[in-house]
């Protein structure tokens, strides 16, 4: 599953992004590591980042969204170069059950900064030309 980031062409049926703008996103250990910070950004504008769903960001939920990325920099700050991160469980099959075990995904610290500054500055482009940013799962 994917998720893409970007800011919306507007007026455009279905919606579109603007390329120039697109961060793609991956149901792996990096959204995972967010997970928890994306439930917060949900709590306060009621968008959640989902790679399953929608969400828009436009006027002052662009400036949670901005705090959001500033506090995801701060924990990523202090950790190892790679890390691992728990995407969810295994629970065997149906046949051969067993107990359960955590399913993670490796991340490394260089690509998650990238990722991050990519999606600030998707983020400072919207706040300056006053555009909205649109979530789109699939």
């Amino acid at each position: 599953m994917s998720l893409m980031i970007g800011l919306a062409v507007e007026g455009t049926q279905p919606l579109e992004l603007d390329a120039d703008t697109v961060v793609a996103m991956e149901d792996d250990g990096y959204y995972w590591f967010l997970y928890p910070l994306l439930e917060t950004l949900a709590e306060c504008t009621g968008e959640m980042i989902d790679p399953y769903g929608g969400a828009t960001f436009a006027g002052r939920d662009l400036d949670s969204l901005h705090g959001t990325l500033v506090e995801a920099r701060r924990r990523i700050e202090p950790m190892p170069e790679r890390w691992n991160v728990q995407t969810g469980m295994s629970l065997g099959s149906n046949l051969h059950p067993t107990p359960p075990t955590p399913l993670n995904s490796e991340v490394e610290k260089e690509a998650f900064v990238a990722l991050i500054e990519r999606l600030d500055a998707v983020v400072a482009k919207a706040k300056t030309d006053n555009r909205r940013i649109v979530c789109l799962g699939d």
